[in-house]
């Protein structure tokens, strides 16, 4: 029997058989304000004790880097904008 294949995160990449898919959550981050929400829910869930803080605090920080790119892809917007006017 082969061995199952494993992703970057060292999780299989397909769930065996007779197991369902991990459920994939989604959310709109296409904007500071878009991440700022998702990081409120993340707060909230860790205050309710839904989701433990050092967990979280990875997320927070995947949230951060997020943030970040969508704050330079909109002044990357603005700035060609701008450009294109004169």
């Amino acid at each position: 029997m082969g061995q199952v294949p494993i992703n970057a995160w060292g999780n299989p990449v397909n769930p065996p058989m007779g197991q369902p898919k991990p459920k994939r959550i989604r959310c709109k981050l296409d904007t500071v304000a878009d991440v700022k929400a998702e990081a409120c829910k993340l707060y909230r869930s860790v205050r309710a004790k839904e989701i433990d803080a050092s967990e979280a605090g990875k997320l927070a920080y995947l949230l951060q880097i997020i943030a970040k790119l969508a704050e330079t892809a909109d002044l990357e917007a603005r700035l060609s904008e701008l450009e294109n006017e004169q």
